[in-house]
C-alpha cells in the first residue's frame, strides 16, 4: 500500500504570513494531510520572544529555535487547507487522513512523524511507499521524509510538488544522503 503525504498547503504558507516563493504552482500536481496548527504564542513564533522573524534564539535547554512570522495558528483562516486542495479532497472517494503537528506551544515540530503523530506509525505499518509533497521542501518536507525513512519506510519526495523557502538551501543534497529518492510528478 502506498501513501500520499501532502504537508503544509495550508493559506499562510501560500499566500500568507509564512509564503513561499511560487508555492500556488505546486497545487495542481497533488492522502494523508499535514498541516501545521499552531496556538496562539508558539514557541516558533518571533513575537511570543519579541525578535524579528527569520532570526533565531538559544532556549533554555540549549536548543536552536528559528523564529518565525506568526503562521497558521489554529482556527484561524491562515491554518486552513487552500481551498483548490480542500475542493479537491471533497471530490475524491479516497480515504484522507488530516493530521496535526505545531499543537504543543512550546515544542517546534516540522515532521510528520513528531511525537503528536503517534496513530500515524499504527495507520502506516503496512505501507510499501510513502510519497511527500508540499511546503516547505528545506522545512517541513525534508524533517518528514528523513524521520519517514528513519521509521523504516520507503519514501519519495515528489520534486516538482514542493518548493523550499530558500532557493539556496541543500535539502535535495540532503535526502540523498538518506538514500530518499527525489521524483517529478510525471513519473509516478
Amino acid at each position: 500500500m502506498s501513501y500520499l503525504f501532502v504537508v503544509d498547503l495550508q493559506y499562510d504558507f501560500i499566500n500568507g504570513s509564512l509564503a513561499v516563493n511560487d508555492a500556488e504552482l505546486i497545487i495542481p500536481t497533488h492522502l494523508i494531510y499535514h498541516q501545521d496548527a499552531h496556538p496562539s504564542n508558539h514557541i516558533s513564533f518571533a513575537s511570543r520572544h519579541n525578535k524579528e522573524p527569520f532570526s533565531s534564539i538559544t532556549l533554555p535547554d540549549g536548543r536552536i529555535q528559528e523564529l518565525w512570522p506568526d503562521h497558521c495558528v489554529a482556527n484561524t483562516k491562515g491554518a486552513e487547507l487552500h481551498e483548490d486542495i480542500q475542493s479537491s479532497l471533497n471530490s475524491t472517494s479516497n480515504k484522507v487522513v488530516y493530521l496535526e503537528k505545531g499543537t504543543n506551544i512550546d515544542v517546534d515540530a516540522y515532521s510528520a512523524f513528531n511525537a503528536s503523530s503517534h496513530n500515524l506509525l499504527h495507520l502506516l505499518k503496512e505501507s510499501s511507499t510513502i510519497y511527500v509533497t508540499g511546503l516547505a521542501a528545506d522545512f517541513c518536507v525534508k524533517a518528514t521524509a528523513i524521520d519517514g525513512q528513519l521509521n523504516g519506510h520507503s519514501i519519495t519526495v515528489i520534486e516538482d510538488a514542493t518548493k523550499a523557502v530558500s532557493d539556496e538551501s541543500n535539502w535535495r543534497e540532503k535526502l540523498l544522503k538518506c538514500d530518499i529518492k527525489l521524483i517529478k510528478s510525471t513519473e509516478i
